[in-house]
C-alpha cells in the first residue's frame, strides 16, 4: 500500500505517526528491495552452500537498471515542454515557472522523479523554500515517505510523512528523524531509543504553500516498478547462469580417477587425507585404467533455457534487447515501430500518471 486513506480532519499525533511508520515497513522493505536490485544487488549474492567445499559462484545481472533506464530514457529523454495561452497574465506566470524550473534544473529533475518510479511504482516531489527564498523541488526516495490522502474520490492530500535515520556519530547511535507536512505547516519530530515515544524535535513552521508540499508520480495505477513483475525470472537467470559458471569450476577441480592401484603410497589412509588437495581417487577394483570424473553437461539445453528466460524478462517488462540483431540497422520503419510497440504502451502509460503530478 503506497497511499493511505483517512478521514478528512484527521489529526495527526504522536501516536498515529508511530502506527503509520510501523504499518508502512512492509511497503519499506518491498522498495528497498527493488533500490538494491536496481544497484545489481540481486539476491543470488546471498546464496549460500551446504558444502563450503563447493564452488559458489554468484553472477547478478543488471537487468534491473537495464530495464529501469531505457524505460525512464524513452519516455524523458526528451525534456518536458509547456505551453501558454496569448495572455499576458498567463504569459507572466509562464516566464517566472521557467525560472524556477531552471533555479532547480527541471529536466535533470524530471529524469529522477521517473527513473524512481519506474523502480519502486511511484516518487515523491518536496517543494520547499531555500534560504535565498526561492521555491525549490526536490525527488525523495519512495522508501522515506508515507502518503495519506483523504477518503474521497478525489484522494486529495491530507499529510506526507518523512521519516529517515541520522547516525549520531558521537554517541554511535542512529535517531529517527520525522518530518510531517500538512496543509498548512511541517512539525518535527526525533525518536532517538526504540522504547521512548516521539518527541518534538523543534518548533511547528508554516510552509505558505496553502497544501501539502509534496506531490506523487505513480508510475501506473498499481505503483508497480517496471522489472518487479519479471523479477523471479531475473533471480531464475541470475542462478541459471551461477550455476554454469559452477560447472565449469567443477570441470577445472574435477578428480583423476585410477582404478586398480592402492594409491601412490602404502598408507591408505594417507592417499584419503590428501584426495581432495591431490584431486585424485583410487580404486581397488581389477582393470587397470585412469580417467577424469566429470559432470555430463548438456550445454544445449542449459542455454536455451537461459536464452528463454532473457526473452520472457524482455517481453513481460515490454522493454527490448535493443542490442539484438533484430534491431540492425537495415529493419524497416514499420518493422522497428512494431518491435517497439510495448515500450511505446508502457510509455502511454507513464506518460498518463506523471502528467497528473505535474498539474
Amino acid at each position: 500500500m503506497f497511499k493511505y486513506k483517512m478521514p478528512k480532519g484527521t489529526k495527526m499525533t504522536p501516536k498515529l505517526i508511530e502506527s503509520l511508520i510501523e504499518s508502512h515497513k512492509d511497503e519499506k522493505m518491498r522498495v528497498m528491495k527493488l533500490f538494491e536490485y536496481y544497484e545489481n544487488h540481486n539476491s543470488i549474492l546471498n546464496r549460500k552452500m551446504k558444502d563450503s567445499d563447493k564452488p559458489n559462484n554468484k553472477l547478478p545481472h543488471p537487468y534491473a537498471a537495464y530495464i529501469v533506464n531505457l524505460a525512464t530514457g524513452y519516455f524523458v529523454g526528451e525534456p518536458i515542454t509547456y505551453t501558454v495561452e496569448a495572455d499576458e497574465q498567463a504569459q507572466k506566470f509562464y516566464d517566472e515557472l521557467q525560472s524556477i524550473n531552471k533555479y532547480n534544473d527541471e529536466p535533470k529533475h524530471n529524469a529522477t522523479l521517473a527513473k524512481y518510479a519506474s523502480i519502486a511504482g511511484y516518487s515523491f516531489e518536496l517543494l520547499y523554500t531555500d534560504t535565498n527564498k526561492k521555491t525549490r523541488y526536490k525527488a525523495i526516495k519512495p522508501y522515506e515517505v508515507i502518503y495519506i490522502v483523504d477518503s474521497t474520490l478525489e484522494e486529495a492530500p491530507l499529510y506526507a510523512i518523512r521519516y529517515y535515520n541520522l547516525k549520531d556519530f558521537i554517541t554511535g547511535q542512529d535517531k529517527l528523524h520525522i518530518e510531517v507536512y500538512s496543509q498548512t505547516d511541517i512539525s518535527y519530530y526525533i525518536k532517538e531509543d526504540e522504547k521512548e515515544g516521539l518527541q518534538v524535535e523543534r518548533d511547528t513552521v508554516a510552509h505558505n504553500y496553502h497544501d501539502v508540499p509534496v506531490s506523487i508520480y505513480e508510475n501506473n495505477e498499481e505503483g508497480i516498478g517496471d522489472f518487479e513483475k519479471v523479477i523471479h525470472l531475473i533471480n531464475a537467470y541470475d542462478q541459471s547462469q551461477s550455476d554454469t559458471a559452477n560447472d565449469f569450476e567443477y570441470f577445472t577441480d574435477a578428480y583423476l580417477a585410477f582404478y586398480g592401484t592402492n594409491g601412490l603410497s602404502n598408507d591408505n589412509d594417507d592417499d584419503n587425507v590428501n584426495m581432495k588437495e591431490n584431486r585424485m581417487l583410487f580404486f581397488q577394483e581389477s582393470g587397470s585404467k585412469g580417467e577424469w570424473l566429470i559432470k555430463n553437461i548438456n550445454d544445449t539445453a542449459t542455454e536455451n533455457y537461459k536464452n528463454r528466460l532473457d526473452r520472457d524478462i524482455h517481453k513481460f517488462s515490454m522493454v527490448p534487447p535493443m542490442t539484438d540483431e533484430n534491431f540492425a540497422g537495415n529493419v524497416s520503419g514499420e518493422a522497428m515501430k512494431y518491435k517497439l510497440l510495448g515500450l511505446e504502451t508502457l510509455t502511454g502509460f507513464k506518460e498518463q500518471s506523471f502528467r497528473m503530478g505535474l498539474a
